[in-house]
């Protein structure tokens, strides 16, 4: 009897030790707003947070994004955006969320005037008619890229095109004769101008205080 007694108090004094044990440091772990599944946190809406950052995302918290940044180049600004409540008259080819699209297709359908991109949003203005952007004054937006496709014959003869001080800006000539005469005055953001077509090219890419201005005309 007293060999079981003396057996059954170690056991019991074994049990209390490996208790004591597991106990003896705080444990690190998710608190009541998450729960441990599989190895990771996961909050209670069933996200799991990011594993370089651990935090889950920022703009889920107050439930509205901040503005939309463009994909800058290395060492660039990117410009902001964001959608507008209805898309501005000017973007006749439409809008697609925070990017606004004008259209010139027709002859001098865009020349001799001045077109105004809507400040917030991406712009592309795209000259397809023939000569339809002779003689164009392209305001870009100060903060949000802008892009000017000439793919027309003679679609961008004398144009003048002012960059975002900001933001990305880009001029591509790939229409016969189609930036003749043209210049672009470059902002702070990637800047640049390509001419793929026969006899395009351009007047003068002013590279300013661009970040990285590149002229392939």
């Amino acid at each position: 009897m007293k060999g079981l007694l003396l057996l059954l108090g170690t056991l019991m004094a074994c049990g209390g030790a490996d208790r004591a044990g597991a106990f003896a440091e705080p444990i690190d772990g998710p608190d009541t707003a998450a729960e441990q599944r599989d190895g990771a946190v996961v909050d209670d809406t069933g996200d799991v947070p990011s594993a370089e950052t651990g935090n889950i995302d920022a703009s889920k918290a107050d439930g509205a994004p901040p503005p939309k940044e463009d994909a800058p180049a290395p060492g660039c600004p990117g410009g902001t955006t964001a959608p507008p409540p209805k898309c501005p008259e000017i973007c006749n080819g439409g809008c697609a969320a925070d990017a606004c699209r004008i259209l010139c297709n027709g002859l001098s359908s865009c020349g001799a005037r001045r077109v105004d991109c809507p400040p917030g949003m991406k712009c592309l203005v795209e000259c397809s008619g023939l000569s339809s952007c002779g003689n164009l004054d392209l305001r870009c937006p100060e903060s949000s890229s802008c892009a000017l496709q000439c793919t027309g014959t003679s679609s961008c003869g004398t144009v003048q095109m002012r960059c975002p001080k900001n933001a990305p800006c880009a001029l591509t000539c790939g229409g016969l004769s189609s930036c003749n005469g043209t210049q672009v005055a470059c902002g702070a953001g990637a800047c640049s101008a390509q001419c793929t077509a026969v006899g395009s090219g351009i007047a003068k890419l002013d590279c300013g205080p661009s970040c990285m201005c590149t002229n392939k005309c």
